[in-house]
């Protein structure tokens, strides 16, 4: 059984009355305006994670700031045409792992991006996106 604060009618009816920061809109337009400034640079390096069934790439790309995002891309061994995708945000303390331990979604037949989460990496998997002023290493959680 659910453990639920409310029944499902009321949980599916609720709208929280949300304190909304005056310059909301502001912000993010400047945020987007600032992240079109900076070219995406992406790079696609085809690597070998020695999976006969997947074609795996190291992909980077400038992300807020334009600081470098890494991703695992996994896609079918082979394939040419367009698929349909998946892009797997990695949780909190956790990075995009090594190229082999996130597949399930390219064998059953996607494309599968693998985000690394920038500063993270260091708790629970492996990551290598390092965060604003960092030396190149993932941060503990909550530093």
């Amino acid at each position: 059984m659910a453990h639920v604060d409310m029944p499902l009618p009321e949980l599916r009816a609720y709208r929280p009355d949300l304190a909304v920061p005056d310059d909301l809109d502001r912000f993010w337009s400047d945020t987007l305006a600032e992240a079109r400034g900076h070219p995406l640079d992406a790079t696609f390096t085809r690597f070998d994670g020695g999976l006969a069934v997947l074609d795996t790439y190291d992909v980077t790309f400038a992300g807020f700031g334009g600081s470098p995002v890494r991703a695992w891309l996994h896609l079918p061994a082979g394939n040419r045409g367009p698929l349909p995708a998946v892009v797997e945000f990695v949780g909190y303390g956790g990075g995009r792992g090594l190229a082999h331990e996130r597949v399930l979604w390219a064998t059953a037949g996607y494309a599968h991006l693998v985000m690394d989460t920038r500063g993270q990496g260091s708790s629970w998997a492996v990551g290598d996106t390092p965060g604003p002023g960092r030396d190149g290493r993932p941060s503990h959680p909550g530093s």
